[in-house]
């Protein structure tokens, strides 16, 4: 449907009225219900939502000697659906003595999210529920795991739900590794399956109702799942007639088009505050076209070279802002002594926890919490009312918080002397 004509707009303005009704409805019988069963309530939104926590996380689960007291519990479908992924991969299940590392750091100086070692051979899991790939980043790690599995049978497993990177590894080298049974991509759902598949037999009451949180909070804010209950009101509406669908199916083909629009509102209301504040912004030609790994930026340090750089993963799910943020070395700045690197990062992760380096162009980046800068550092990704936060008419514009992050990063910086004043 190409909504031109007066009846198609105001069957889509019909049906907008039609969800935002039946959302408010179900908002409102969730406040109803909240002292008893609050619906809201995410005990993981509370604890550390980062990649080294969830990489924390899994690898607590896998460790039949860890804390839950559930022995092989999770252990057991674990490997079961390894081996039937790699079907090459039998060795894990009958394998013993486990000891898990957590970013355990190579020869070459790159760290393993999670290394498990047993008798049979050695797995290591490259968790990545956000970021990109690094240069050559799996191909040196296959490469650490072929020099350190010292003949035994080794497995790097690839956890995201996007193909691996080509610069990452090139396609020859991971199929051969697959073909070798030494290389396998789990996905996200396979994650929530197994989690799924464990939670009703876990016998601590706590235990169970962390691996339900971890579930949720992956649905949520990995895989960017709507809330089931929502859906099913959405669909009520829009499944109703042949008209109703074709109408849901013409607003869908819109959101493309409606993202680049916001995208221009938010370049023109950061350009102006820019302007203002005398503050220079660098934006990304390839933004507007929705490009991966594209954003914008804010100068800290013009004769150094040092940013505070916006970059978004991807445009493909409508529904969320996928986005992070950091202090971006450009060309000049990417040879700051390893000292400076190391302050800027430690004051930064002292302010905000849970970020990471990357060598050589981020002394420090971390995921966009919500699209506001003062959060609990728990709580990841940009929610679908976020993206209403880029309209120009918003009560609560992003490119405000922008400007406040770019502020409190600065006096942080400052403060440190690692800007001037």
């Amino acid at each position: 449907m190409n909504p031109t004509n007066q009846s198609d707009t105001q069957r889509v303005h019909q049906m907008l009225l039609d969800v935002q009704a039946r959302i408010q409805g179900f908002r409102y019988a969730q406040q109803l219900v909240a002292p008893q069963l609050a619906p809201a309530f995410s005990l993981m939104d509370y604890l550390r939502g980062n990649e080294r926590a969830i990489s924390e996380y899994l690898g607590m689960l896998l460790d039949t000697q860890g804390p839950h007291g559930q022995g092989d519990l999770f252990w057991r479908p674990f490997a079961e659906l390894l081996c039937t992924t790699q079907g090459q991969a039998r060795w894990v299940r009958n394998s013993k003595r486990r000891k898990i590392t957590l970013e355990k750091i190579t020869d070459d100086g790159r760290f393993l999210d999670i290394h498990i070692q047993s008798d049979g051979g050695c797995i290591a899991i490259e968790n990545k529920p956000w970021a990109q790939d690094q240069e050559l980043q799996l191909a040196d790690y296959a490469n650490y795991m072929e020099r350190a599995s010292g003949g035994q049978p080794w497995l790097l497993i690839y956890l995201s739900d996007r193909a691996p990177s080509e610069s990452s590894i090139d396609i020859p080298k991971r199929k051969q590794h697959e073909g070798a049974g030494q290389f396998m991509q789990l996905n996200w759902t396979q994650v929530l399956d197994w989690l799924r598949a464990c939670s009703p037999h876990v016998q601590a009451p706590k235990v169970r109702l962390f691996v339900e949180s971890l579930s949720d909070y992956i649905r949520r804010h990995i895989k960017y799942e709507q809330e089931e209950a929502v859906m099913s009101q959405v669909l009520q509406v829009i499944s109703t007639t042949p008209q109703s669908v074709e109408t849901a199916m013409g607003i869908a083909q819109s959101i493309p088009e409606l993202q680049k629009v916001l995208l221009r509102q938010l370049h023109d209301s950061l350009r102006g505050a820019c302007d203002e504040k005398n503050i220079r912004l660098q934006w990304d030609e390839s933004l507007l076209s929705l490009a991966s790994k594209t954003g914008f930026e804010l100068a800290l340090d013009l004769e150094k070279g040092i940013w505070l750089r916006f970059d978004w993963f991807d445009f493909k799910d409508a529904g969320s802002l996928n986005m992070y943020y950091g202090i971006f070395l450009h060309k000049r700045a990417s040879r700051l002594a390893e000292e400076e690197r190391t302050e800027i990062f430690a004051c930064l992760d002292k302010w905000m926890p849970g970020g990471k380096p990357e060598a050589p162009q981020w002394a420090w980046w971390i995921r966009l919490k919500n699209g506001l800068p003062k959060v609990h550092a728990g709580e990841s990704g940009m929610s679908s009312e976020s993206w209403a936060t880029l309209h120009q008419h918003s009560t609560a514009p992003f490119y405000a918080a922008v400007l406040a992050l770019h502020q409190e990063v600065r006096t942080h910086l400052q403060s440190a002397n690692l800007l001037p004043s």
